[in-house]
C-alpha cells in the first residue's frame, strides 16, 4: 500500500478535493462555536531508514496537541508536526470529520499501517482494539479537511458540515465512457498478499471490452480495475467530483503514481511500457470521472533490461520476512514480521539477524521458514551493484545500530558500496515492498564473517 507512503503500502489515495481556505468555523444551535480543528499540510522527510516513500513526501493530517504524547517519527521519516497519537491517548476517543474527508490509520511505528475507517463529512468513528505500542493518524493525501477529536468518556459534537458545491471540470473533455467510481474489494487468493487478507477502496471499473484484469500481487479484485497499458495509451481521464490518483506498474511489481487529479483536472496517458497496467483509485472516498478514449500512440515496449557487465555475478532476490523472535513480548504486542526481499548469501559470509534492540531485533527467514543470511560483512566495501530488474534499496550501516545510509536504485542504476566511519556491513534489499529484483555484482567477493 505498491503501494505506499504512510499506509499499508497498497497505494496513496487523496479524498474529496477541498482547498485549505474553504474550511470555516461552524456553529452549534446555541450560536457557540463548536470545537473543530483544520488539518495541517505535513511533510515527511527521510532522516533514517527504510524511508520507502523517497526522500520526502507530503499530505494533510490531524496534528495532535502538546501533552497528548503524539510523536513525529515513523519508518525512517520525521514529520513536520506530531501526527501519530499513541494508543493510550487514542483508545476510546471519537474522531468526527466536519468538512472534507479523511482516513483513520493505525499500526506500529516500524510496520505498515491498516485502515480503521474512511470518514466523509458528518461521519464519526470511535477508536478501539488497538494493540500496545500502536499509533493512530488521521490523514488525506490530496485535500484539507476539518475534524473534532473527543477523548474517551466525553460526548462528541453533532457534525453540521457545510455543503461543498460540486465543481465543473475545466476544460471539459469530450464525453466518453465514464461515470462513478465503484467500491472495490481486494481479496487474497494467492501470494504474496502484502496488504493482509482483505482490503478495500474506490476505483474505476473498466468495461469488459477493455481487457482489464482483476489480479495483482496475489489479490483478486471485485471489479476489473487494472487496464493494460496498450488499451490505456492515449486515453484521457478527467475527475468531475472528488479526487483520484492514477497508478501504473506491472501486475507483479510495485506501482507508481502517474498523476493526482482533483475535481476539474484531467490527465492524458502516454508512454507506459506494454507490460504494465493502469488503475484510477481513491482509498477514502468515491469520485466521478469522464474517460475519453484516445487514438493511441506508438507502444514503447517493455522497459529494456540493462546489459550485464563482463565478469559480473547475477543474483536474484529472495522473498523473505524479518521475524521478531528474539524479543520476548513480540507476539503479545502484535509485532508483525517485516516483509520484503533481499540478496541471500552463504551462511559463512553473512548474518541472518540485525542484532538491534527490543522489537527491532529481527531474524530473516524465507517464505518457507528457512533462515537466510542477507546481512553482508565488511567485505561489502567496494561491491558494485548494477540493477537489472526491479526496485532496490541498498543500506550501508554499522551492525546492530538504528541508523544507516539508504540508497534507492531502479533498473539501469549503478551503486558502489563505500563503508565509512564505524560502518561494517551492508544489505541489498527491496524498498519495503514484497517484490523481486535482479542485480549484477562486480568486485563483490563474499568473505567469512565472525
Amino acid at each position: 500500500m505498491t503501494t505506499r507512503r504512510r499506509r499499508a503500502a497498497r497505494f496513496l489515495a487523496p479524498a474529496l478535493a477541498l482547498a485549505a481556505g474553504s474550511i470555516s468555523p461552524a456553529t452549534a444551535e446555541d450560536g457557540e462555536e463548536r470545537a473543530r480543528t483544520a488539518s495541517r499540510a505535513i511533510t515527511w522527510t527521510c532522516t533514517g531508514s527504510p524511508c520507502p516513500w523517497g526522500g520526502s513526501t507530503s499530505g494533510n493530517a490531524a496534528v495532535w496537541p502538546e501533552g497528548s504524547g503524539a510523536v513525529s517519527s515513523r519508518y525512517g521519516y520525521t514529520t513536520s508536526a506530531a501526527v501519530y497519537l499513541p494508543d493510550d491517548a487514542a483508545e476510546g476517543a471519537t474522531i468526527t470529520v466536519l468538512e472534507g474527508s479523511a482516513g483513520v490509520w493505525a499500526g506500529p511505528l516500524d510496520s505498515p499501517h491498516r485502515s480503521l475507517a474512511g470518514l466523509s463529512a458528518g461521519d464519526a468513528f470511535t477508536v478501539g482494539d488497538l494493540a500496545a505500542g500502536e499509533v493512530v493518524s488521521l490523514q488525506n493525501d490530496g485535500a484539507a479537511f476539518a475534524y473534532a477529536f473527543t477523548p474517551a468518556g466525553e460526548t462528541p459534537p453533532e457534525p453540521e458540515p457545510t455543503p461543498t458545491p460540486e465543481p465543473t471540470p475545466t476544460p471539459t473533455p469530450t464525453p466518453g465512457p465514464g461515470g462513478a467510481s465503484r467500491p472495490v474489494t481486494w481479496s487474497c487468493t494467492g501470494d504474496p498478499c502484502p496488504w493482509g487478507s482483505r482490503t478495500s477502496g474506490n476505483a474505476v471499473s473498466w468495461p469488459e471490452t477493455s481487457g482489464a484484469i482483476t489480479s495483482r500481487h496475489g489479490y483478486t479484485t471485485s471489479e476489473a480495475v487494472y487496464l493494460p497499458a496498450p488499451a490505456a495509451d492515449g486515453d484521457t481521464v478527467a475527475v468531475v467530483t472528488g479526487s483520484a490518483t492514477l497508478y501504473a506498474g506491472t501486475p507483479t511489481g510495485p506501482h507508481r503514481s502517474v498523476a493526482r487529479l482533483s475535481a476539474g483536472e484531467q490527465h492524458t496517458i502516454t508512454g507506459l511500457p506494454s507490460d504494465q497496467v493502469l488503475s484510477v483509485q481513491n482509498d477514502d472516498a468515491p469520485f466521478t470521472y469522464v474517460h475519453t478514449p484516445g487514438e493511441g500512440t506508438p507502444d514503447p515496449g517493455p522497459t529494456p533490461t540493462p546489459t550485464v557487465p563482463a565478469g559480473a555475478v547475477v543474483m536474484t532476490s529472495t522473498l523473505a520476512q524479518w521475524h521478531c523472535d528474539a524479543y520476548a513480548t513480540c507476539a503479545d504486542d502484535g509485532w508483525a514480521p517485516w516483509v520484503g526481499g533481499a540478496v541471500a548469501w552463504p551462511e559463512s559470509a553473512a548474518y541472518s539477524t540485525n542484532v538491534r534492540e527490543g522489537s527491532n531485533s529481527r531474524t530473516v527467514r524465507d517464505l518457507d521458514g528457512e533462515v537466510i543470511h542477507p546481512y553482508m560483512g565488511s567485505w561489502a566495501d567496494g561491491c558494485r551493484i548494477h540493477v537489472l530488474e526491479g526496485e532496490v534499496l541498498v543500506i550501508e550501516w554499522q551492525r546492530g545500530t538504528d541508523t544507516w545510509r539508504p540508497t534507492f536504485l531502479s533498473p539501469g542504476d549503478v551503486h558502489t558500496i563505500e563503508l565509512v566511519g564505524d560502518e561494517d556491513g551492508a544489505m541489498i534489499e527491496t524498498p519495503d515492498t514484497p517484490t523481486t529484483f535482479k542485480v549484477a555484482l562486480t568486485d563483490c567477493t563474499p568473505q567469512p564473517v565472525p
